[in-house]
């Protein structure tokens, strides 16, 4: 997956100078194209990297300014954009109503805030483009503020601000992710992230409990 990678000139960040260098890197990353995916092996650290050390960049006081979520192959667009929901009504009817998802209530809180940050984990168990839907094509970075989408249940015209960021993680071992949409995988910056065999020689020598040696899970 290595033609994933994208070039790309480091961004001087102020608020990346506090972050370790892999983090530093997938932040700059992440405020120069909007959307970025982590790759790589299971225990590789990628969920971790981005909940303590990503997510927090783009906290504001007592605001996280930030939400975790996961797909599965259960999630759909009614939960990320929007779907009918039965309501009870005038007269204790029961009702369908246009409910909006989480990514509708993001973009709503996006309007009044600096930036905000979605993290999508095991983003490749879903699938990609029925989730997104309409809004596969405009969270293109050189799209945001400027295409407007029309929503086929409320028909609300929308278009995906610049302050929101998104970053997702996948696991090369899942076979699914092989079926990532090729329209998706455009519109995102993928980072690959190997095991750090540094950190294993370190926990090896540490732990002279533990027989072998990196080699022998490696």
């Amino acid at each position: 997956f290595d033609y994933y990678e994208t070039k790309m000139e480091k961004v001087s960040i102020s608020a990346a100078n506090v972050l370790s260098s892999e983090a530093s890197e997938i932040y700059q990353k992440l405020i120069a194209h909007k959307n970025v995916i982590l790759y790589g092996p299971p225990g590789t650290g990628k969920s971790y990297i981005v909940e303590k050390e990503i997510l927090p960049q783009f906290r504001s006081g007592e605001e996280k300014n930030s939400s975790i979520i996961s797909f599965h192959p259960s999630y759909g667009y009614e939960n990320f954009v929007e779907g009918l929901r039965p309501v009870i009504g005038d007269g204790g009817q029961v009702v369908f109503k246009v409910i909006s998802g989480v990514f509708l209530e993001i973009i709503e809180k996006c309007r009044s805030i600096e930036r905000y940050c979605l993290f999508i984990d095991e983003i490749n168990r879903g699938n990609v483009p029925e989730i997104f839907g309409e809004f596969l094509v405009s969270i293109e970075n050189s799209k945001r503020e400027q295409t407007e989408v029309k929503l086929s249940l409320s028909g609300r015209e929308i278009s995906v601000p610049e302050n929101l960021h998104i970053i997702g993680a996948m696991n090369t071992s899942d076979r699914s992710l092989l079926k990532l949409d090729s329209a998706f995988r455009r519109r995102f910056v993928f980072h690959r992230m190997d095991p750090n065999y540094t950190s294993l020689e370190k926990y090896y020598s540490k732990n002279t409990s533990h027989k072998g040696t990196v080699d022998d899970v490696s």
